[in-house]
């Protein structure tokens, strides 16, 4: 017979597989559907910030501070901060002398998989957070927190369909050993090929 405790860890496991599950099932769909606009793109036009969308959300972090938006201007403050890196991060990470101190965290963020798993996923959600902010719409912590979980979330459905890709691209044989190996045996008198 099982116990309370043990009823409550079921209970808790099907909760939280409900809720994983039909998040992941609402993002597919919001992919699929064309709703995520940002994640709808080619994979050879990133959506990249640019200077003008780092500039336009400075002006509005500057307003949120005025009107006393405490909120919002953190999270903006934060967007500011991964935008700017992203747009000039790399550049600066070339500036900086590799055995220098103050070069580690770039090293991190542009030179190892799990710094640039890192950046990608505060870019992503910084891409959907940003056009939440500046719609003129009160930004609360519930809107942030989907915005946010929006854009990872995406963010790594597309490196799974990434990762899926190269996956199924080394699966497939190189046809070029066995032609390699069919052109030899043909060269040699006496194998059979060349009968």
């Amino acid at each position: 017979m099982q116990t309370f405790a043990q009823l409550e860890v079921y209970r808790r496991r099907a909760d939280a597989a409900f809720y994983w599950g039909g998040l992941i099932l609402l993002l597919a769909l919001a992919v699929l559907l064309g709703a995520l606009p940002a994640f709808a793109q080619t994979p050879g036009a990133p959506a990249d910030p640019t200077t003008a969308d780092l500039l336009e959300l400075v002006r509005f972090v500057g307003g949120a501070f005025k009107a006393g938006m405490w909120f919002a201007a953190a999270v903006g403050t934060i967007v500011c901060l991964v935008l700017a890196l992203r747009i000039y991060g790399k550049k600066l990470h070339e500036l900086i002398p590799d055995d220098s101190i103050a070069d580690k965290p770039f090293y991190f963020l542009f030179d190892t998989k799990p710094g640039g798993v890192l950046l990608n996923g505060l870019t992503a959600a910084s891409v959907v957070v940003t056009p939440l902010m500046l719609s003129g719409e009160q930004f609360t912590p519930a809107v942030a927190g989907t915005a946010l979980l929006a854009g990872v979330g995406a963010s790594q459905l597309w490196g799974w369909v990434k990762d899926l890709y190269e996956w199924w691209k080394q699966r497939k044989p190189d046809p070029a050993p066995a032609q390699a190996a069919g052109l030899e045996a043909a060269k040699k008198p006496g194998t059979g090929v060349d009968a």
